[in-house]
């Protein structure tokens, strides 16, 4: 079985599906109990912000990770009201790319311009910000070690790659089988997909589990007729 799954939470089941998701979930309890009877060697892909660790919008509130990229911009660009609404927006529409391609859509869509430098300033603003500030697992990221016993786990994340194995290793008390994350032009979707199966071989079944359109649309281009992934 290979299945793309939407976490409901960033985006409602009803956007996941359209953007391509097969099947959606609240929690990974929901994906346990698909992942508990499956035969064969399974690999679960998740991605990190927004899917296990809760940063980018929960309960009904924005994550310190979608307000903190205002924040950042704020620091080099007059930011007013109208303009902190359409910054979190394009934020939330563009999450699941690597910040530094967020940033130059914001400054395109919000700010009328192009500038790799300023981009680059924001950027290490905003990470400056965030890598000071503390995120909670999800309360139902316990499942994910009992899904680990019944499947290899592994992390697949925009994050910056040293960032992420550090958070990783540091939140969830247990190691992943891989944990991916993005550097250049190595980054979620075909290529770590490319780079798993290099790794550990093809799976029996691939459960593939992301919070963002973005998340739907990369992984989809791994998807092939019938349902299969490549």
């Amino acid at each position: 079985m290979n299945l793309l799954v939407g976490r409901v939470g960033t985006f409602t089941a009803k956007e996941l599906r359209k953007a391509g998701a097969q099947k959606t979930i609240k929690s990974f309890k929901e994906l346990y109990d698909i992942v508990k009877n499956l035969k064969g060697k399974t690999f679960v892909i998740c991605d990190w912000d927004g899917t296990v660790i809760n940063s980018i919008k929960g309960e009904g509130k924005l994550g310190y990770k979608t307000v903190a990229a205002p924040m950042a911009i704020k620091k080099f660009l007059k930011v007013d009201k109208r303009k902190e609404k359409e910054i979190i927006r394009e934020y939330l529409r563009t999450s699941g790319v690597p910040f530094i391609g967020q940033i130059k859509v914001i400054l395109k869509k919000v700010f009328k311009t192009s500038n790799d430098k300023l981009a680059l300033k924001i950027r290490e603003k905003y990470y400056e910000l965030i890598y000071n500030h503390d995120y909670p697992l999800f309360k139902d990221a316990k499942w994910l070690k009992k899904i680990n016993e019944k499947a290899i786990v592994i992390i697949s994340s925009s994050m910056r790659h040293k960032k992420l194995r550090e958070e990783v290793k540091r939140k969830l008390g247990w190691k992943p089988r891989l944990v991916l994350g993005a550097w250049g032009s190595f980054k979620k979707g075909e290529r770590h997909y490319k780079h798993i199966l290099r790794k550990l071989g093809k799976p029996d079944n691939a459960i593939i589990v992301g919070d963002t359109l973005v998340d739907m649309k990369e992984w989809k281009k791994c998807i092939k007729g019938g349902g299969g992934v490549a």
